[in-house]
């Protein structure tokens, strides 16, 4: 005959484990949003942006306007200093804009991965140049996106993160 004292601790163990389970599955389901129709508002296309943080203290900061194509303004922080400019004020910063949509393309995964990854000549170098932790998006050919975090100090970005530096400073003086 089996013991009640034994059934009897079962049983608690299996309550409680139930119960356990169920309200970790109420906790993570999300209680439904109904928007108010009269106030709902329709969003344009999301603004987008590039968060780049230089080794020698640049933080650069590109943001789209929402809903707006191909318009930029850019925020470059350094040593205390700010810089604002948008590319309508500024013709070299939208050379800069146009000069990245010429970039090469990004191929993620290790280097002996990629097409024709023997022989594959030295990569574009420029002597004491600044490292960049880059934040953007990458999108696939439907548009999808991902979120992601580059860090580098050569090559074509690296290059055009320096040279929009540049640009930027150039294009007047720091607001603050």
């Amino acid at each position: 005959m089996p013991s009640p004292v034994r059934s009897r601790a079962m049983y608690r163990l299996c309550m409680g484990l139930g119960l356990l389970l169920l309200s970790a599955g109420c906790a993570n389901t999300r209680p439904a949003i109904i928007a108010d129709p009269q106030t709902a508002v329709s969003e344009p296309w999301p603004f987008g942006s590039l968060v780049a943080q230089g080794s020698r203290g640049h933080r650069l900061e590109i943001a789209t306007e929402a809903g707006v194509f191909n318009h930029a303004t850019a925020t470059l922080g350094f040593e205390g200093q700010t810089w604002r400019v948008t590319d309508t004020d500024c013709p070299q910063f939208r050379a800069a804009l146009d000069a990245f949509q010429t970039l090469p393309a990004l191929k993620p995964g290790p280097a002996l991965l990629q097409p024709g990854a023997r022989g594959h000549p030295m990569p574009p170098y420029r002597p004491h140049g600044e490292n960049w932790t880059i934040r953007t998006q990458l999108y696939a050919p439907d548009w999808s996106f991902m979120d992601v975090e580059m860090r580098g100090g050569q090559g074509a970005y690296a290059f055009w993160l320096t040279d929009t530096v540049a640009v930027i400073k150039a294009c007047g003086p720091p607001a603050s």
